[in-house]
């Protein structure tokens, strides 16, 4: 993350186009392949499809939390999004 952070930065404070190749370059050279590939889909504006669907997630989490359906439900409502954690 402090990688994407320092390219998101060099990036800001330049406004020539080979600066900007260059510091995208180099952020690739160093980066995990995990961080490159998910720049690449920001940047492109296509998200890698998602490995498991909001309706297993929340499966699981109904079996785990053992909370009844209508307190998960109810919670999700205000909340909106089950990658939020509630800590």
């Amino acid at each position: 993350m402090k990688y994407f952070a320092k390219l998101i930065q060099s990036l800001e404070i330049s406004n020539k186009t080979n600066d900007k190749i260059d510091a995208i370059v180099d952020y690739l050279k160093i980066a995990p392949d995990n961080d490159k590939l998910w720049l690449i889909a920001l940047f492109t504006g296509r998200r890698p499809k998602r490995p498991v669907k909001s309706t297993l997630i929340r499966e699981w989490a109904l079996e785990l939390s053992g909370l009844p359906e209508w307190l998960f439900l109810e919670c999700y409502s205000n909340v909106g999004d089950l990658g939020r954690r509630l800590a």
